[in-house]
């Protein structure tokens, strides 16, 4: 009977993950998803174009995503299901941002986690996605952000890094 118990009251709380992700459950046919239309679509398309050569020299993915909302969701555990459901390649990184909730996220998998690691991806957050995302640039935050990743890889061919992921909230400034 207890395992019962434990196990109904999982399962609700495991939908409420899933269910957050739902509007984003479909892979993109590219590099990005911007559900929440924060890059415009000439921006978009550089970017993607990028991003796919990126992956077909060097086996890495990188991939973008933005969603309307993260419905109640902490932002990681939303990009964990994501990166999963989505089966980002690994070594790849998911750069994540919720706009609404004001969260930024870079899920790294375990093999990108020995070249870009936690306090790397804080520093590219801090130093390249926070600044644009305070002064309301989504889109250039989330690029130079997103830019900022590759040449951790570049860096590290043939040798090994690190270790993880971060994710940050942003606050406006007037």
């Amino acid at each position: 009977m207890r395992q019962f118990v434990a196990v109904a009251l999982t399962i609700p709380l495991m939908l409420g993950c899933a269910n957050a992700a739902d509007e984003l459950s479909q892979h993109p046919d590219g590099q990005i998803s911007d559900q929440a239309a924060i890059i415009p679509d000439d921006r978009e398309a550089q970017l993607d174009r990028k991003l796919r050569a990126y992956y077909e020299a060097n086996c890495i993915a990188v991939i973008v995503a933005s969603t309307p909302s993260l419905q109640g969701s902490a932002i990681e555990p939303y990009a964990t299901n994501l990166a999963k459901k989505w089966g980002i390649s690994d070594p790849g990184i998911l750069v994540l941002v919720a706009p609404t909730e004001r969260q930024v996220r870079l899920e790294v998998s375990r093999a990108a986690n020995r070249v870009l690691s936690d306090s790397a991806a804080s520093t590219i957050i801090a130093d390249n996605i926070l600044p644009e995302f305070r002064v309301g640039r989504l889109a250039g935050g989330t690029i130079r952000g997103t830019e900022a990743v590759m040449p951790f890889f570049d860096a590290s061919r043939g040798r090994d890094g690190l270790d993880r992921t971060a994710g940050h909230t942003w606050k406006a400034t007037n």
